[in-house]
């Protein structure tokens, strides 16, 4: 993967921390530039700084998100790829359909569906002049579903089919659209929710999956990396999943 990505500039929202930060190194390791975006500009200690650009970026704000878009062709010259990264899910409670109400509902549709469905709004222009490409994050829990997280669960669906629609739509343009769909991540976000039934849960995805170990963020970073890279070229449409052998389809 070391060049694969050499001379493309992305956009990963959601970078502070986590599987966003770990994918935007990933992506400069294998040449790109990146802008990473997060609710706060994210810090930058140790990253290159003549190809790294922290911005504050709310995803469900088109302000803030075409305001980020313009940051990064005014500090790179173009755009070549989006990781629609950002979303809720560590501070999200764990309880049972007819528990959860509206308002909490829409706050994670707003971020984790609205937030995606911005961002490539913003950035389909520029990416159909440098006949880019998008992942979008989605999660297993769309395909196996998951007690307690009915909001949750949906939100990454609807991930999954606005990934296959616009593949569609932006086809045409040479534009690729896909999406990656992390089983359980032992991220910064989940170590430092406070929830004390972590190693429950550990134990628990660790039983459900062919390969009987936890997962962390590296772990999703390759295949973002080859879903953006030229090796991918004939790919568009798809969701990956990559939670250790859970879900096989």
């Amino acid at each position: 993967m070391q060049a694969a990505l050499s001379g493309k500039v992305i956009i990963v929202t959601g970078a502070g921390q986590g599987i966003g930060h770990a994918i935007a190194e990933g992506l400069l390791a294998a040449g790109a530039s990146v802008v990473l975006g997060d609710l706060r500009a994210p810090e930058l200690a140790g990253l290159p700084a003549d190809r790294t650009l922290g911005v504050a970026m709310d995803v469900t704000d088109a302000a803030m998100v075409a305001a980020a878009v313009a940051a990064c062709l005014e500090r790179f010259g173009r755009l070549d790829g989006l990781v629609n990264n950002a979303g809720l899910y560590s501070g999200i409670l764990h309880r049972g359909f007819e528990d959860v109400g509206a308002e909490e509902w829409m706050r994670v549709m707003l971020v984790n569906t609205l937030g995606v469905h911005l961002c490539c709004q913003a950035v389909a222009p520029e990416l159909r002049l440098s006949r880019g490409a998008i992942v979008n994050i989605s999660s297993a829990v769309a395909f196996k579903g998951s007690p307690g997280l009915s909001h949750y669960a949906a939100s990454k669906g609807a991930v999954v089919t606005y990934t296959r629609t616009i593949a569609k739509e932006l086809g045409k343009d040479g534009v690729r659209v896909n999406s990656v769909a992390p089983g359980f991540t032992i991220s910064d976000g989940i170590l430092g929710s406070g929830r004390n039934d972590l190693e429950a849960r550990k134990a628990a995805a660790q039983a459900s999956r062919c390969l009987p170990r936890d997962q962390d963020p590296e772990d999703v970073v390759g295949s973002v990396v080859f879903l953006l890279s030229d090796a991918a070229r004939a790919i568009t449409g798809q969701t990956l999943v990559v939670d250790g052998g859970v879900v096989l389809h």
